[in-house]
């Protein structure tokens, strides 16, 4: 974790997770502010975590179990959150980044993060 620019050691799922939950809301937050301007490319950033750790399952897959659904749902809300291990992937990090850039090319209505906290 110190390689991925992680500080702060042996508090991985709790940090990530409260990371995670911060970058799925800000998600939400620019697929509602842009989801209708066609001149803005969208992050997908939630889609592209997800699909990356599809196909490098070696980091979740011992830890989530059951019906496709249930493996899906534990892939995006699990409190034994796994996605630490793919926030440093190229695009992963492409995306964040996309993501950051859109949300700071607009003034966000303080009602749209209040509604995402």
């Amino acid at each position: 974790m110190v390689e991925d620019g992680i500080a702060i050691l042996k508090v991985g799922p709790a940090l990530t997770f409260a990371l995670r939950e911060g970058l799925f809301a800000l998600n939400l937050i620019e697929n509602e502010l842009f989801k209708h301007n066609p001149g803005v490319r969208l992050s997908n950033f939630i889609n592209v975590l997800d699909d990356i750790m599809v196909k490098n399952p070696e980091n979740w897959k011992k830890y989530y179990h059951g019906s496709e659904i249930k493996i899906r749902l534990a892939r995006k809300y699990s409190l034994l959150d796994r996605c630490r291990y793919y926030l440093d992937i190229k695009e992963v990090k492409e995306a964040i980044k996309l993501m950051i850039n859109n949300l700071r090319s607009v003034q966000i209505p303080p009602s749209f993060i209040i509604s995402h906290y």
